[in-house]
């Protein structure tokens, strides 16, 4: 279950982070309310590169959680960037979210935008991360 546990890891990790917005998860229903700010996350695994050698070694799994905050337009950029601002502060370099025995940790986020997209402010925060999982060979 590595890779549930890591996506369970990030997402338990954002949501204790009370940003006090509307967030929409992968796969669920997306309807936004109208000028309502909102943030749309998504799980983007990267690499799976050896951490170890031998059958019963480690692998190193890493990739990103994408947090796009959504804005409403022509209110200025204040609110998108105290969002992004709040979400990366949880997620510093370092710190790191356990779920079943798998640790997740965080190395470091970036903000791109704001920038104006099918009437919204969106800003991107990714959120870089990797765990140490067992190799599983068969």
């Amino acid at each position: 279950m590595k890779w549930a546990d890591i996506y369970s890891a990030l997402a338990t990790h954002y949501q204790a982070g009370n940003f006090n917005m509307p967030t929409y998860w992968p796969n669920k229903d997306e309807t936004p309310t109208a000028g309502q700010h909102h943030a749309r996350v998504w799980f983007i695994p990267a690499d799976n590169d050896p951490a170890s050698l031998g059958g019963n070694g480690l692998d190193r799994l890493s990739g990103i959680m994408q947090v796009d905050v959504m804005c409403p337009t022509n209110i200025g950029i204040g609110t998108a960037m105290r969002k992004a601002d709040d979400i990366a502060t949880a997620f510093q370099r370092g710190d790191s979210e356990t779920i079943n025995s798998t640790c997740v940790v965080f190395t470091g986020t970036r903000i791109d935008g704001p920038r104006n997209e099918d009437g919204w402010l969106r800003t991107i925060i990714s959120i870089g991360w990797y765990a140490h999982v067992a190799r599983s060979v068969t």
